[in-house]
């Protein structure tokens, strides 16, 4: 009888360890286990001094039973808890939701202001955007879910190199419709044609107002120039459009592009202080951001600016006696443009320029007699 009642003080006790465990919807079935093997080891001993395997059986199902509550307390979302702080992601993958960005950053890797909350990762379209509507709901849902400035200058460049890509293209069939309008109205010339494609929809020709508004929709702007149709973007719409999203550097190269120079039938559109001034801008800016996206572009336009302003045939007059020399508004330009950037390569090349013309009574120097200095490596 001793033994018996040993026997039910060590039962009493493990059922009240195990009364004491936090209850869970599995409880009910655990229970119901251990009762099945308690019932079924009494049936298989029936003699009393069988008490010691007994006990031992059931001390090993309470046992078993407290090891599998543990683990269902642990819960397999404390396990991927664990895993997600240690990294422990397979094929080195980051978690579900926090996709790699363009620019190499994980979009979900933003910072919470409480400690445990999934952080949200910003949105990023899964085509490039080609036109100015589809960019700009783009860039300001990327903006809602907290996108860099950087993150949505990417996908901006994306677009602008996109309608960079079919220019050319778009320029081909632009022109075979063009020609196809000057023949359907006897004309020589766009004169006409040119007011449509500001507003699209005073063009009769249903195939040329409807590939107007695509480019428009685009971000073109067409003008002509020698008696043909060219596509240039406008800038200066863009960043009306877009200012709210871009960073400050993108901002600033569509300021440089959205005042453009344009040389056209022996004239400037512009004056020379306009023109040095852009030389300035697109000199400071590239030292800045030298590995800039569109740097080749700008860098291009540079040379081209330098080469006018020194060298252009627009700046030159006849003096009484015959001679050519530089224009007064030249000169003055060149003056003003030497005192207000002393510290810019421009500045060095036309000082350098000036002192030679200055030396030949400011009879223009050709550029085959002037040697040009060594551009600096963001400008080459």
């Amino acid at each position: 009888m001793a033994c018996h009642d040993k026997l039910d003080d060590m039962l009493d006790e493990q059922r009240k360890e195990y009364d004491a465990l936090p209850r869970l919807s599995s409880v009910d079935k655990i229970m119901s286990r251990i009762e099945t093997e308690v019932d079924r080891s009494k049936k298989r001993s029936r003699r009393k001094r069988k008490f010691l395997p007994l006990a031992a059986g059931i001390a090993a199902v309470f046992v078993l039973a407290a090891l599998a509550l543990s683990q269902f307390q642990a819960g397999p979302g404390q396990q991927i808890a664990s895993d997600h702080q240690s990294g422990n992601t397979e094929s080195g993958q980051l978690p579900e939701g926090e996709a790699e960005m363009p620019n190499g950053e994980s979009a979900g890797s933003g910072n919470s202001s409480d400690q445990g909350t999934e952080a949200v990762s910003p949105y990023v379209p899964e085509k490039t955007p080609t036109t100015i509507d589809e960019t700009n709901a783009a860039l300001e849902k990327m903006k809602e879910t907290g996108a860099s400035p950087g993150l949505i200058d990417k996908v901006f460049t994306k677009f602008l190199q996109s309608r960079t890509d079919v220019r050319t293209e778009q320029s081909v069939k632009l022109n075979k419709l063009g020609q196809i309008w000057l023949a359907s109205n006897n004309q020589n010339n766009y004169r006409e044609l040119m007011p449509g494609f500001e507003n699209p929809k005073q063009i009769e020709d249903p195939k040329l107002q409807s590939f107007a508004e695509k480019l428009d929709s685009e971000g073109f702007r067409v003008i002509t120039r020698e008696g043909s149709l060219e596509l240039r973007f406008d800038y200066g719409k863009l960043q009306k459009v877009f200012v709210p999203f871009v960073s400050d550097t993108m901002d600033t190269y569509l300021t440089i592009k959205a005042d453009p120079i344009v040389y056209s039938e022996g004239t400037f559109e512009g004056n020379w202080n306009h023109l040095g001034g852009k030389l300035v801008e697109i000199d400071g800016f590239l030292k800045e951001n030298p590995e800039f996206p569109f740097a080749k572009e700008l860098k291009a336009n540079y040379d081209k600016f330098l080469h006018w302003y020194l060298f252009g045939n627009l700046y030159k007059k006849t003096t009484t006696d015959g001679s050519t020399i530089v224009k007064d508004e030249v000169k003055q330009s060149f003056q003003a443009l030497i005192q207000d950037n002393p510290d810019t390569f421009t500045a060095r090349v036309v000082e350098k320029y000036y002192n030679q013309i200055k030396q030949n009574g400011f009879a223009k120097v050709p550029q085959e007699s002037f040697e040009m200095p060594d551009f600096p490596p963001y400008l080459k």
